[in-house]
């Protein structure tokens, strides 16, 4: 079910606002007993947002939004079950929250945008394990909470053909988590915690201009600093040729860096305590990586084509998620991309892309866990316009990507399939069909979805199953169909 609503307040072109609310279809099914492989799932959220032009230069927009969902399993009875998870009851819950504002003031050749902005989420998940008697025997449970104050400030300026742009953003962040273990007997304790506070300030200038009647140049830089005193500075050049009037010829090349989330530099384990990231001296550290790309574009009144070479060289990146820290090498990432986008007329549109690559890992030039190879999307759809003026659609999405490498089971144990591995090649088809009807003030629309349409079971993961004693492997959800029902005022 989907609500909207957008216009003026009060009459008032100056200000005007939007809104929308959402209440899941499969949370719908759930109240009406319906579950989805045992699992009751849903999903509500809220968005809000007004504008008002202060005068002919100057606007200021308000923004809030937020959302609730839920996640819950109840276990089987033992001559019933038939694997672990069946002998589990799970309960997740999360929620999320935003509110900002921002500022825009235009006049000529010159703009000022400034944005403040809080986020925080938080998900909670508990769960009871049950014994041979269909008892409770422990509990466990993970709160994991994230928080986010941000603001940003932008200067735009044009100035006889040259276009100047300095900035700033500044971002801090605060993050909560914890995973304990509640035995029957016995005191409860922690298996994981990590409760960390991190700064980001990241000053950048960007300078472009046309040098010739067909080259132009974009040149500028980020300038990185985090709580722990390190301070970087990345360059970024490109150059744009344009062949014909339609064709262009694009290379860039620059350094980017990034401050990770705490999840993956900061973990603490009371069995392992040899592997307390915390205790590295990478705390803190960008992760960085120089980025090299050629592309051509060639760019028609219906249809646009490009075609991109790139290179990613990372210089210290951790291998995977279950190496230990002190196993640093540098990667790299090289392919190809193409792209073809036919825009909307004559009521079709088309997008079809694919990325073919190599990530490897130096000096080994070993395959990890995200050299999935090759990654490929498709969208098509259609519109018609019915005699009773109503308009109808029919869009198709595909995803085709390789499968995802694992090092292993991800457990401690002599078991003889803990082994690496890459799970088999996604492939997902997902269509849609809607009716849109204009009553005058208020439209509606009707949808079906059909999410995975082949049934196509794509595997998640493996892993060892304590109640079979056996390797099983984890599958992504099979076809599942949404109805949706807006209504826009």
């Amino acid at each position: 079910m989907d609500l909207a609503s957008q216009g003026e307040v009060n009459q008032n072109e100056k200000w005007t606002y939007a809104a929308n609310y959402r209440y899941s279809f499969t949370g719908l099914l759930t109240n009406f007993g319906v579950d989805f492989g045992g699992e009751k799932i849903g999903f509500q959220d809220l968005s809000f947002s007004t504008k008002y032009q202060i005068n002919r230069k100057t606007s200021i927009k308000l923004f809030a939004l937020g959302g609730l969902n839920f996640n819950r399993f109840e276990g089987q009875p033992l001559d019933q079950s038939e694997d672990q998870k069946d002998r589990l009851n799970i309960d997740f819950e999360g929620q999320m929250g935003a509110v900002g504002a921002r500022i825009n003031h235009q006049s000529q050749g010159f703009e000022l945008a400034s944005t403040l902005l809080f986020s925080a989420n938080e998900n909670m998940r508990d769960q009871e394990f049950k014994n041979d008697a269909d008892e409770i025997d422990n509990t466990s449970g993970s709160t994991d909470i994230r928080k986010l104050l941000s603001y940003s400030v932008e200067i735009r300026k044009n100035l006889k053909g040259h276009q100047f742009q300095v900035g700033a953003m500044t971002n801090f962040y605060i993050y909560d988590f914890e995973t304990r273990f509640n035995p029957v007997v016995g005191n409860s304790f922690s298996l994981a915690i990590n409760d960390k506070t991190e700064v980001l300030v990241q000053p950048y200038f960007n300078y472009s201009r046309q040098l010739l009647g067909t080259l132009f140049l974009k040149i500028g830089g980020n300038i990185p600093w985090n709580v722990n005193g390190q301070v970087q500075f990345d360059p970024r050049v490109q150059l744009t040729y344009f062949l014909k009037r339609n064709q262009s010829l694009a290379f860039a090349s620059g350094r980017y860096s990034q401050l990770l989330n705490a999840d993956n530099y900061y973990y603490y384990n009371p069995f392992r305590t040899d592997i307390r990231l915390s205790n590295l001296d990478v705390d803190y550290d960008f992760l960085s990586s120089w980025r090299h790309t050629l592309s051509y574009t060639i760019q028609s009144e219906l249809v646009n084509t490009s075609i991109e070479l790139f290179h990613y060289q990372f210089s210290n990146p951790l291998t995977t998620m279950f190496s230990l820290p002190s196993d640093l090498r540098k990667a790299c990432t090289s392919g190809v991309s193409l792209q073809l986008d036919r825009s909307f007329d004559n009521q079709f549109y088309a997008r079809i892309g694919g990325t073919f690559f190599r990530s490897l890992l130096d000096p080994e030039i070993a395959t990890h866990q995200y050299d999935n190879r090759f990654s490929s999307s498709l969208a098509l759809g259609r519109e018609w316009k019915l005699k009773s003026g109503k308009r109808t659609a029919l869009n198709l999405r595909g995803i085709y990507q390789g499968g995802v490498h694992y090092p292993g089971l991800g457990i401690f144990g002599d078991i003889p399939e803990n082994v690496p591995y890459q799970t088999k090649d996604y492939l997902r088809f997902d269509l849609r069909w809607q009716l849109l009807n204009n009553h005058g003030k208020w439209t509606s629309t009707f949808s079906i979805d059909i999410q995975n349409i082949l049934n196509r079971e794509n595997e998640a993961f493996r892993y060892f199953d304590t109640f079979t004693n056996d390797v099983a492997t984890q599958y992504q959800l099979g076809m599942i169909p949404i109805l949706t029902y807006r209504v826009e005022f």
